[in-house]
């Protein structure tokens, strides 16, 4: 598992943050899951493996086989509880597209029933509570009753999800004539996928995930992450936990390195370390612009050019971090042409 999806599980083991994950990304924002009826529930499973080891001489018949198990955990388990019902949540996350998702989904769903079979049938073993024989030979009475699993996906990749969403996305049900009636038999097991670059409404999250969620959808961009910032009051006041996950996912460095001096009054500025991390790589590129133009001006034998390229290149940097973006405004705060800013912008990225 890498460093991004540690620090989203790490994030969302808090209880709030969990039930705020449910109740905005499948909920519509309605608070359905209470985050004080949460528990934790974080049991493996063991899955059995039929493996059948190299036959001996005596012939293939007569190979050995054995039973061996596989440990298999969830990304994230919790139990919720609401009077005598309960139900278990669970999510499974994401950093990159995986196309067996669906059915990994199912596999651990299908793990957590049958782990609760098995504990029902050795009660069941232990009180004899069976009224006929039926239930005497699978152990389990018609009263008896399974937890309910509810399973989510969340995935936030940068790439836009392009895998199944379902078991029946990935199943081959051929072309011919039978192909569409089999298909409509088919018992299908739907995600429950929340991809953070989809979300549109992140107000319906209560907690810092609205911050986290609505600040990860600018990850390739950065000249749109920094108007946003700028829009946004909030991420001048932020908890220490989501601070240090949005410095970890966006690469926010320096915020970790000195994180006291964004502290202000228990809240932390991350508008500011972004800002300061951004103004760093905008000097190091025109730093490396200005060497450039000297090392090809130089070579040209213009230095009159050098110098009035460094200086325009300079005056539309500065305006451009004022906060000024339209090309004819530049243009005319600068002196210069459009053209001459489209040019600079292009050459610089910026």
């Amino acid at each position: 598992m890498g460093k991004e999806n540690d620090l989203m599980l790490d994030y969302l083991r808090d209880n709030r943050r969990f039930a705020d994950l449910f109740n905005g990304g499948l909920f519509g924002g309605e608070t359905i899951i209470n985050a004080a009826d949460l528990q934790e529930g974080s049991e493996n499973y063991t899955e059995y493996k039929r493996e059948i080891t190299s036959a001996t001489a005596i012939g293939k018949a007569h190979a050995k086989k054995k039973n061996q198990t596989v440990p298999r955990s969830r990304d994230l388990k919790k139990r919720l509880g609401t009077g005598a019902a309960l139900r278990i949540l669970a999510i499974e996350e994401q950093s990159h597209i995986d196309y067996t998702m669906p059915w990994r989904c199912m596999n651990y769903d299908s793990l957590e029933y049958s782990r609760q079979v098995r504990n029902i049938q050795k009660k069941n073993e232990e009180c004899h509570p069976y009224t006929d024989e039926n239930e005497k030979l699978c152990r389990f009475t018609r009263t008896d009753r399974l937890d309910p699993i509810y399973t989510v996906c969340l995935y936030h990749g940068s790439e836009q999800w392009d895998g199944p969403k379902s078991l029946k996305d990935m199943m081959n049900f051929g072309h011919d004539h039978a192909s569409p009636v089999l298909e409509n038999c088919f018992s299908d097991y739907p995600m429950h996928l929340i991809c953070v670059n989809e979300l549109e409404d992140f107000s319906k999250f209560s907690t810092g995930l609205k911050e986290l969620f609505a600040l990860m959808a600018y990850r390739k961009d950065k000249k749109g992450m920094m108007k946003f910032l700028e829009n946004h009051e909030e991420y001048k006041h932020l908890d220490e936990e989501t601070a240090e996950v949005i410095s970890g996912i966006m690469g926010v460095e320096t915020f970790m390195e000195n994180k006291e001096q964004y502290q202000e009054e228990g809240k932390y500025n991350m508008c500011q370390a972004i800002r300061e991390l951004w103004n760093d790589g905008w000097n190091d590129g025109l730093n490396a612009g200005i060497s450039q133009g000297i090392e090809q001006g130089i070579s040209q034998g213009i230095s009159q050019g050098i110098s009035q390229g460094i200086d325009l290149s300079a005056a539309i940097f500065r305006t451009i971090r004022s906060g000024t973006s339209d090309n004819q405004s530049i243009a005319e705060l600068c002196n210069c042409t459009v053209e001459e800013v489209e040019a600079i912008r292009k050459a610089f990225d910026i």
